[in-house]
């Protein structure tokens, strides 16, 4: 059994599927971790990955889970059309910011949309969280 540092101290005792068994002081407990694939057309690359169409489930669900990976359109028509990939990229910069993240916490983050501006804005919105969680 190997034991790895993660957040907060914990012990990481193995990993199982897409679960992590934990030792926190004398507990031992199971975390569930999280890939979002937000979209209003595709379908994620496989089922390791939760699909989500709308902002707002993004965002509650980066708040209750690991979230290990994301996966962004930009355009989510009439899923969303309040929102954008951008929009839920200003909610993880400002989560950042605030230090619900750090550089070990941090998912990993790629987009997928086939709008080239969009794409460029979460860009540069991923770029600016990088340089934080480096500082």
């Amino acid at each position: 059994m190997s034991h790895h540092p993660i957040r907060g101290g914990f012990l990481l005792l193995y990993l199982q599927s897409n679960q992590a068994i934990i030792k926190m002081k004398s507990k031992i407990t199971t975390i569930s971790f999280v890939k979002l694939f937000l979209d209003d057309i595709r379908t994620p690359p496989d089922e390791t990955w939760t699909l989500v169409n709308n902002v707002p489930d993004m965002i509650l669900l980066c708040s209750e889970n690991e979230v290990t990976h994301i996966s962004l359109d930009h355009d989510l028509g009439d899923t969303d059309p309040d929102h954008s990939g951008y929009d839920f990229m200003c909610w993880l910069e400002e989560a950042v910011f605030l230090e619900k993240y750090d550089k070990y916490s941090f998912p990993d983050v790629k987009f997928h949309t086939d709008n080239p501006v969009g794409r460029n804005n979460m860009k540069r919105s991923l770029d600016h969280i990088h340089r934080m969680l480096l500082s």
